[in-house]
């Protein structure tokens, strides 16, 4: 199982996080966080990873 915490920043300070578990993300209807993660799992070796994205 790999688990990715994606984090996003925004422009006022202010922030949101969430845990995704690769395995469970269905590529045909991920979502962008969702795109990040599975290609980190394809690209890390690691157990668990962070995803930092700032909103514009």
């Amino acid at each position: 199982m790999k688990r990715v915490i994606v984090k996003h920043m925004y422009k006022n300070g202010s922030h949101s996080q969430k845990i995704i578990n690769t395995n469970d993300v269905n590529p045909a209807n991920a979502n962008s966080d969702e795109m990040h993660a599975l290609n980190l799992k394809e690209n890390s070796k690691a157990g668990f990873e962070y995803i930092v994205l700032k909103a514009a």
